[in-house]
C-alpha cells in the first residue's frame, strides 16, 4: 500500500526514516471526551440511528467519520488554547485544522463546552500567526526535533513544521472565527491576542498585493527527493505583475503554485476581509484598519474579476485556477479547497452564478489534466506527488464536489463513491487509486472525515427541505 513521499520524524530526536516505511495507520475508535461537550457524540449517535436502516454502510462511514477529529486529534493544552493535528501527521496546518472543527461550529450555539473548543482552537492559530505570518503548519510545542525539513531556506525553527506561504493559512483563522461568529453571535474570541494576529494578516497580504516589490519571501528545500517544493527563480516564485490579489507561493494541497495568484484562495480572501473589516469596526473600534481591510477585500475581487476570468473555446467565460497578471494563466483544478469546485463554500458567488456553473462543469471534465477516470471511482486528483495524478482520486474532491451539487442525485452519488471506496476501513484517505481502491495513501485525515459528516449532514437537510 503506497504510502506519503517525504520524511518523518520518529520520537528518537534527529532520526528521519521514509514516510513510505511508516504502516498503514487508520484512527482509533473513540468517543468523544467529555470535556468536549455532548452534542458531537449525540448528533453522531442520533444520525446513524436515522440512516442506518435504509443506508447502513452510509450510516457506519458517516459514525466513525464524523467524530474523528473531535475523539483523536484534538487537544486542549495547558494554556487554554486547542491544538488539532493532522491525524497521522501530527502537526497542525491551519487550514486543515480549520476545515476538521468547521462542521461542529453550528452546534456550539448550544453546547458551551464544544464552544469552547473551537475557542481555543482559535486563540491557538493567533499565536501561530504573530510568531509566523507565512507559516502554514505549526508544531505543539517549540521543538526543532519535529521539523520535517530542518534544512529549508529560511530555515523552519522550533515552533514551524513548514514555511510554505499559502493565502488559505491565515484563511483558515479567519473562517473559523467568522463561523462561530454567525453560528453563535459572539466574539468572545475577539481579545486582544486575535487583533494582533488580525494585524499581522493585514499587513502579510497586503505586502502580498505587491510581492515582486515589497515582500522578501522565499522558499527553497534542500531536499533531492522533493526538487519541486522550491518555488523558481531563487525561491520567489514566477514572476507577477500586481493586480489587487494576493500572491501565494502554494497551493492548498502544499504544491508551487505556477502562477502567483490563485484564483478560488481570493475570493476566500476576499469574503473574510470583508467581514474582518465589519469586526474591527464594530467590536474594536479601529476604523482605520477596517478601512483598510475592506479596500484590500474590493481590490481582490475587481483583480480576479478583471484577471481570473478566462475564454475557454470549448466551456466559454470561466475562472482560471491562478494567473500573474502579465497573461499567463493555468486551467485546471485541485481537489483540495479551496479550489474552484468549492467556490460557493467560500461565499464569494452563488451556487447558480452562470460563470461558476461553467468554470464546474469544466473543472469536472477530462479538459481538467486532474480530473481523474477510473473503473471503481472518477472525480478531483492533484498533481500532488505523493499521489500519482494519472490515477488517484481524492476524497475531500468528491466531498466538496457533493456540498456544492446542484441534485440530491449527484450529491447521494458522491457519497455512495466515498463509502465505497475505503478500503473497509469505513475512514476517508487522502486519495485512493480509481484502478484499485485499496491502494491508497494517508488513512487517518481528520480534516477528510469531518468534513465527510457536513457531506451527509448536508443531504440529510436537503432531503428533507425537499419533501416539507
Amino acid at each position: 500500500m503506497p504510502r506519503r513521499k517525504g520524511r518523518d520524524v520518529t520520537a528518537e530526536r534527529g532520526k528521519v526514516i521514509p514516510h513510505e516505511q511508516i504502516p498503514p495507520q487508520d484512527p482509533p475508535l473513540r468517543p468523544v471526551p467529555r470535556e468536549f461537550g455532548t452534542s458531537v457524540q449525540a448528533l453522531t449517535d442520533a444520525t446513524y440511528e436515522q440512516l442506518r436502516p435504509e443506508h447502513p454502510l452510509v450510516a457506519e462511514t458517516f459514525r466513525r467519520c464524523f467524530p474523528v477529529a473531535l475523539a483523536t486529534t484534538t487537544q486542549i493544552l495547558p494554556d487554554g488554547t486547542t491544538f488539532v493535528g493532522g491525524g497521522d501527521l501530527e502537526n497542525m496546518w491551519l487550514r486543515d485544522a480549520a476545515g476538521a472543527l468547521e462542521p461542529f461550529v453550528r452546534l456550539c450555539a448550544g453546547d458551551q463546552e464544544l464552544y469552547h473548543v473551537v475557542v481555543g482552537a482559535i486563540r491557538r492559530m493567533s499565536l501561530y500567526l504573530v510568531l509566523e505570518p507565512y507559516g502554514n503548519s505549526f508544531s505543539k510545542e517549540p521543538t526543532l526535533h519535529d521539523n520535517y525539513w530542518p534544512t529549508d531556506d529560511p530555515p523552519p525553527g522550533p515552533w514551524l513544521r513548514e514555511r510554505k506561504w499559502s493565502v488559505d493559512s491565515p484563511c483558515g483563522l479567519l473562517k473559523l472565527a467568522s463561523e462561530l461568529h454567525a453560528a453563535t453571535g459572539e466574539l468572545a474570541f475577539a481579545d486582544g491576542a486575535f487583533l494582533e494576529a488580525a494585524r499581522t494578516i493585514i499587513v502579510t497580504l497586503r505586502t502580498e498585493q505587491d510581492h515582486a516589490n515589497a515582500s522578501e519571501y522565499r522558499f527553497v528545500r534542500d531536499d533531492p527527493a522533493h526538487p519541486e517544493d522550491t518555488l523558481s527563480h531563487n525561491g520567489r516564485g514566477a514572476p507577477v505583475a500586481p493586480t489587487g490579489m494576493i500572491w501565494s507561493g502554494f497551493r492548498p494541497s502544499d504544491d508551487p503554485c505556477r502562477y502567483g495568484y490563485p484564483i478560488a484562495q481570493n475570493m476566500l480572501a476576499s469574503v473574510l476581509l470583508r467581514w474582518l473589516s465589519s469586526v474591527l469596526r464594530d467590536h474594536y473600534e479601529d476604523s482605520a484598519l477596517a478601512d483598510i481591510a475592506a479596500q484590500m477585500s474590493a481590490e481582490i475581487r475587481a483583480g480576479i474579476e478583471t484577471y481570473g476570468i478566462v475564454e475557454h473555446p470549448r466551456w466559454g467565460r470561466i475562472y482560471a485556477a491562478e494567473t500573474d497578471g502579465l497573461g499567463n494563466y493555468a486551467l485546471l483544478d485541485d481537489a483540495t479547497p479551496p479550489n474552484l469546485v468549492g467556490a460557493p463554500l467560500t461565499g464569494y458567488l452563488g451556487l447558480d452564478d452562470s460563470t461558476y456553473q461553467r468554470t464546474r462543469a469544466f473543472a469536472l471534465s477530462a479538459d481538467n489534466p486532474y480530473f481523474i477516470s477510473g473503473p471503481y471511482a472518477e472525480g478531483l486528483g492533484s498533481p500532488h506527488p505523493n499521489a500519482s495524478p494519472a490515477n488517484y482520486v481524492w476524497h475531500i474532491g468528491l466531498i466538496v464536489q457533493g456540498l456544492t451539487a446542484a441534485t440530491e442525485a449527484e450529491q447521494r452519488r458522491m457519497i455512495e463513491l466515498c463509502v465505497t471506496t475505503t478500503a473497509g476501513t469505513g475512514f476517508m484517505h487522502e486519495a485512493f487509486d480509481a484502478r484499485d481502491p485499496n491502494r491508497y495513501i494517508r488513512g487517518w485525515c481528520a480534516w477528510n472525515d469531518s468534513q465527510f459528516g457536513a457531506l451527509v449532514l448536508d443531504w440529510i437537510r436537503r432531503r428533507q427541505a425537499a419533501a416539507s
